[in-house]
């Protein structure tokens, strides 16, 4: 009885940890997926537009609320259910559990980054009370370029943490 114990035990923990390490790698997927096409695909394709920054002021306004939503939960999903696998599945000093923890703590890293980053750049384009009222094509373009800027750094960001979830589970695997 004590020996079935302790191999469900242990089976349950393998089990829980590869389930946490699945649920994150997912979620940073789709984080880094979406975020790549944002930045690669529909910026410069609005950047090209005969009516731009005004086009990209458009989009944006549809666009952010959407975004906000979906990519904040999945940084939290992503971030913390990669630590979460990290602390139950693997011995401290394995690159895997390393790895996770680094790659998890890069997606929990979107929050504060898009807050103190990046907010005051989307309240503005929202045109959200108490921030700076932008008049001019020039003062647009020099903000959308500035978004562009920023969030080129969660693109890079989100990517770098779903290849590290991939080298870690690579890893553990050997």
């Amino acid at each position: 009885i004590i020996f079935s114990f302790i191999f469900l035990s242990v089976s349950l923990h393998s089990e829980m940890e590869n389930g946490l390490r699945g649920i994150s790698i997912f979620a940073a997927g789709i984080f880094a997926g979406a975020a790549t096409a944002l930045s690669v695909i529909s910026v410069p394709a609005l950047q090209q537009q005969q009516n731009y920054p005004e086009d990209f002021w458009t989009h944006f306004k549809t666009m952010y609320p959407r975004a906000k939503a979906v990519q904040g939960c999945l940084a939290i999903i992503s971030g913390t259910t990669a630590v979460a696998s990290a602390v139950i599945g693997s011995k401290a000093q394995d690159p895997p559990c390393w790895a996770m923890i680094a790659s998890g703590t890069a997606m929990l890293a979107m929050w504060p980054y898009t807050v103190f980053a990046m907010y005051p750049t989307n309240n503005t384009i929202m045109e959200k009370e108490g921030y700076p009222k932008v008049t001019t094509d020039t003062e647009r373009d020099q903000l959308a370029r500035k978004w562009d800027a920023l969030h080129w750094v969660r693109t890079a960001a989100s990517l770098g943490a779903f290849g590290l979830m991939l080298y870690s589970t690579l890893c553990m695997r050997k």
